[in-house]
């Protein structure tokens, strides 16, 4: 209806009205549309539901491999100490093991000294540390020695698979040097691991003689004991260093003395049974190489105990027997009969037993 000053009156339409009308245009985003919204946001574009299914596991596995760069180290030194015993097979088929020694020596020597020099690491302070640093390096000089021999014997994989077989004497040096106990799941993982050495050295007393055996110009027998030798030694050298680090000495301390006392040993036996040859180009290589690769892998290493657990470590480091039979493969072109591998699982069962173990004592005393 039209009034006299030309407004209408609308009773259903107020300005009281208009107010409320846009008081619900302001109103509060209920459960219900907030739902929505993230429904909305959270819809995967077209664009990435049209990826290639290999695309998208590929940055998946990358994403996964970022976080575990540790586990790459700890591969990447097995592989360097695989490589190493490649190089030390191939020297020691043309030289005196004393002269492999000392050829693979110069790198860790340079190496370390470079890393004392940057770091500025402090010299051993006391007789009791040097008297220790030289226990250790006869040790680890005894190692390779041992271990040369051993390859002139046998093949790079079956040497390196027993040489794991050290944990069969680290609980019994751990017992006498530094007064661990001794239990009775370290002697079931000795068995084991003493069992996959019977399979790896198949003596003929207990496996026969094949015709592979006899016609071949290799020892295993005797390669098997130099293997366990080096072996013996390996634990040795392990127990050492654990003493070592007790006594504050440093890491890269022990590498530069190592490799002084390893080459001035090895340069005295030499010369005393006159092995000393003039190396040709291929060998001052792949020697070059071996001490390129001992020195990584050592380092690399000790990285590694730095960041992650000695048990994590150690277990990843079995992966060095796979690499060697590998490369034992491809390079030389040798197959291992199925002995050697029956023996290296029961290897990596026994030494990833003790790892296990030790991890679950840290737990309890912890």
């Amino acid at each position: 209806m039209e009034n006299n000053d030309g407004t209408f009156d609308n009773p259903s339409f107020t300005s009281d009205d208009v107010s409320k009308d846009k008081g619900k245009d302001k109103r509060e985003p209920t459960a219900s549309d907030s739902k929505s919204e993230v429904v909305c946001t959270t819809s995967t574009p077209i664009g990435q539901q049209n990826e290639p299914l290999t695309k998208r596991v590929l940055q998946r596995t990358i994403s996964v491999l970022r976080g575990q760069s540790d586990l790459f180290l700890v591969t990447l030194s097995a592989l360097f100490y695989s490589v190493k015993s490649l190089f030390t097979a191939f020297l020691v088929e043309t030289m005196d093991p004393f002269q492999v020694v000392v050829m693979l020596m110069p790198v860790m020597l340079t190496g370390s000294s470079c890393f004392l020099v940057y770091k500025k690491i402090c010299p051993p302070t006391n007789v009791r540390q040097y008297a220790w640093i030289l226990f250790g390096s006869l040790s680890v000089s005894a190692t390779l020695f041992f271990y040369s021999l051993s390859l002139l014997h046998m093949d790079p994989g079956d040497a390196t698979t027993i040489q794991y077989a050290s944990l069969m004497f680290t609980g019994i040096l751990s017992w006498i040097i530094l007064r661990e106990p001794l239990r009775l799941i370290d002697f079931v993982n000795v068995s084991i691991a003493f069992a996959g050495v019977v399979f790896i050295s198949r003596p003929p007393f207990i496996f026969g003689t094949s015709h592979e055996d006899v016609s071949s110009d290799k020892n295993i027998l005797l390669g098997s004991c130099f293997a366990l030798s080096s072996s013996f030694t390996t634990a040795l050298v392990y127990t050492v260093v654990r003493k070592q680090s007790t006594l504050g000495i440093h890491a890269f301390v022990s590498m530069f003395c190592t490799a002084i006392i390893v080459t001035l040993s090895n340069v005295i036996i030499c010369s005393a049974v006159g092995g000393w040859k003039i190396p040709r180009l291929t060998e001052w290589a792949f020697a070059t190489g071996g001490g390129f690769s001992y020195f990584g892998a050592q380092s690399i290493l000790f990285f590694s105990l730095s960041e992650k657990t000695s048990t994590y470590v150690n277990i990843v480091m079995t992966s060095e027997i796979v690499f060697t039979f590998l490369l034992q493969f491809m390079v030389l072109n040798l197959a291992p009969p199925w002995t050697s591998y029956i023996g290296a699982v029961l290897v990596v069962i026994s030494f990833v037993g003790v790892a296990l173990s030790k991890k679950r004592d840290q737990a309890v005393v912890d």
